[in-house]
């Protein structure tokens, strides 16, 4: 239950769920314990935690996971603290933290959590601002869980893929790549069908479709505001901005970004508020 809750968007109730599960599974099963602990440190990504306390509560799971011994829990919480660590600015030790718990998901040898986690390797550099490293480590994702047909987390790397190829400016890629993720994800999966059409609302903002953009816009934000996810808050409103400044509506484009940035602070995202109030000055 507190899987599908997450999975559709709403991460305060999933953690609720959670947390109930987790008080049982405590008292009886050590191995259910640990994979609660696992969904709650992907929520601190996903949800609406801000980026200090997620890695507050990393450092926490991360104790837990080496007192008990489980190499799949430590792993992942270094991979969820890598992408905060990059949030906050701190890119060098995110790196560190997040290669380091890819190498142990690697050396338990299952191939859906060490590409699944690719995703995070991407926001990582997406953050970082190095399109070109998060395209291709979520290239060499794809790549393994296209191998082993997975569909779920694939159609959220593949999505994420298409931002990495439209921020290197390879458009006709990016939305070949939006293609794929249409064909991959679940009608109720809406964060890669989200981030898709932001894709391609920008390419076609980009060669003079401002109307079709600003369709794709609102359509994506009927997919993202019913949920909690901020990190999507933020790139929803970062895409309306740009569509109004390519449309030449300064107002407009201001507003979005004043959105972006009230989401940003909220998550805690210390590059993405700084990078938009340079925005905003230029203003």
């Amino acid at each position: 239950m507190g899987n599908f809750q997450g999975w559709l968007g709403n991460s305060r109730e999933s953690e609720r769920t959670w947390k109930h599960a987790l008080e049982r599974a405590e008292r009886v099963d050590p191995r259910l314990r640990d994979e609660i602990l696992i969904w709650l440190l992907w929520e601190l990504w996903w949800g609406p935690d801000p980026a200090d306390e997620g890695l507050r509560r990393c450092g926490d799971y991360l104790e837990r996971a080496r007192r008990s011994g489980s190499k799949r829990l430590e792993a992942v919480a270094l991979n969820i603290r890598g992408v905060l660590e990059a949030y906050v600015g701190r890119f060098e030790e995110a790196r560190a933290s997040h290669d380091t718990g890819w190498a142990l998901l690697h050396d338990l040898g299952d191939p859906i959590w060490w590409a699944g986690a690719a995703m995070l390797r991407g926001e990582l550099e997406l953050t970082a601002g190095d399109p070109q490293a998060a395209y291709d480590a979520l290239a060499e994702g794809h790549r393994v869980l296209a191998e082993h047909a997975e569909t779920g987390y694939l159609a959220t790397v593949v999505g994420l893929q298409a931002q990495a190829a439209l921020e290197l400016g390879r458009e006709d890629e990016a939305l070949e790549l939006t293609d794929e993720t249409e064909r991959l994800a679940q009608k109720d999966d809406f964060e890669p069908r989200a981030r898709l059409r932001l894709v391609r609302a920008v390419v076609q903002a980009r060669r003079g479709g401002i109307g079709r953009a600003e369709e794709l816009a609102r359509e994506a934000a009927g997919l993202i505001e019913p949920t909690d996810y901020l990190f999507l808050y933020v790139n929803l409103n970062l895409v309306r901005a740009e569509i109004a400044r390519l449309a030449g509506r300064q107002e407009a484009e201001r507003e979005a970004l004043e959105k972006a940035l009230a989401s940003a602070e909220e998550k805690g995202c210390l590059v993405a508020m700084k990078q938009i109030r340079e925005r905003l000055g230029a203003l």
